[in-house]
């Protein structure tokens, strides 16, 4: 069985130890990964409408935008968007919140998603600031050359 809800949002992963998750909140605009080992109790209620209903209780309870949702027979991945909430009573609140859809969470880690997108425009800003720094030395150079032949 594989659900999925939602789009992913592609990206590297930094693994937040949870002794440190616990103890912190989520940051504004943030993506964060929820991966959990999880045995499903009723693959029935794994439908669309409930997993609304879940998303609608992120929201109400933590502010949390749930980007996307992966489900396997023994694999969760929960993306959410940083409100900011804290991860001591989003980790504690979670396992009812999945009982919604049937799955009963077993363990759970916490990665901070960094996105593709992120990198590509940071690269881009470095490429232009080199092209343009390195542009700059050939001009200069080239003028300083153009008026020792001419001068």
């Amino acid at each position: 069985m594989k659900f999925v809800f939602g789009r992913e949002v592609i990206g590297d992963g930094v693994v937040i130890p949870m002794d440190v998750a616990e103890k912190s909140e989520s940051v504004v605009g943030n993506i964060y990964e929820v991966r959990g080992k999880i045995k499903v109790s009723d693959a029935s209620k794994i439908t669309k409408d409930n997993v609304s209903v879940v998303e609608s209780e992120l929201y109400n309870r933590f502010n949390a935008k749930m980007k996307y949702l992966e489900i396997t027979d023994d694999f969760i991945r929960l993306q959410v968007e940083g409100s900011p909430f804290a991860w001591e009573a989003f980790l504690l609140v979670l396992p009812s919140i999945l009982k919604i859809i049937g799955i009963i969470l077993v363990a759970v880690s916490v990665i901070l998603i960094i996105p593709k997108a992120q990198w590509e425009v940071f690269m881009l800003i470095v490429g232009l600031i080199l092209a343009l720094g390195v542009g700059f030395d050939v001009l200069s150079g080239a003028k300083k050359v153009a008026s020792e032949v001419v001068g």
